[in-house]
């Protein structure tokens, strides 16, 4: 009777840690998953990206003919923009989807082939693929 007692607490700790190393297994995916999302979702603009790189170049331009220049330095998880003679360094945000990047004064958004950039509560970019 000990034995098979002691058998089904050995069976429960063995389920229990492969249980637990599943998790971290999908945990980490999931980590990667998010990090290659960030870096795929693409802007479509003039991009200069080298094969797994810390940084990418954008430059885009809006229907207007305003051109905004981004810096992403994902290492840093930062942005620098410059727009209409302004230069800012912004820090890059969690979402749920899509990106975010801000300081005080402009906050950057983007998702899928879509950008805004607004300073202060006012866009004054704005970026979309016409399909």
């Amino acid at each position: 009777m000990k034995k098979i007692i002691v058998l089904f607490a050995l069976l429960a700790m063995l389920m229990g840690f492969v249980s637990c190393e599943k998790k971290e297994q999908e945990k980490m995916a999931k980590t990667e998953m998010s990090e290659d999302s960030m870096k795929e979702d693409s802007m479509s603009g003039d991009s200069m990206m080298a094969e797994d790189s810390e940084t990418r170049e954008e430059s885009l331009t809006d229907a207007e003919g305003n051109k905004l220049d981004l810096f992403f330095n994902f290492k840093e998880e930062t942005v620098k923009i410059s727009f209409n003679g302004e230069e800012a360094l912004l820090k890059q945000e969690v979402t749920a989807s899509g990106y975010r990047y801000s300081n005080d004064e402009y906050e950057l958004d983007g998702k899928g082939e879509s950008v805004w950039l607004r300073k202060g509560e006012t866009v004054i970019f704005k970026y979309e693929v016409e399909k």
